[in-house]
C-alpha cells in the first residue's frame, strides 16, 4: 500500500506518467515470471509477480 501510494504522488506530482509506471511494473512481473521458470525461488516469485499484477491493474484502472 505505501508503494502504491508513492507511486500515486510522483503521478499526480507529473514525476513519472501512469503508462511509465505500468511499463516498469510489467517488465518486473515478466522478471518475476522468468525467475518461476528458472527455478529460481520460484515460490516467491509466484506470489511477487501476483502482488504486482495487483499493483499494475490498480494503477491503470486509476488512470482517470
Amino acid at each position: 500500500m505505501l508503494i502504491e501510494c508513492l507511486i500515486l504522488v510522483l503521478i499526480e506530482k507529473r514525476i513519472l506518467t501512469t503508462h511509465e509506471v505500468v511499463n516498469s511494473i510489467e517488465d518486473a512481473i515478466a522478471t518475476k515470471r522468468q525467475m518461476v521458470v528458472d527455478q529460481d525461488h520460484p515460490e516467491i516469485a509466484t506470489v511477487a509477480a501476483g502482488v504486482l499484477s495487483t499493483l499494475a491493474n490498480s494503477l491503470a484502472a486509476a488512470k482517470g
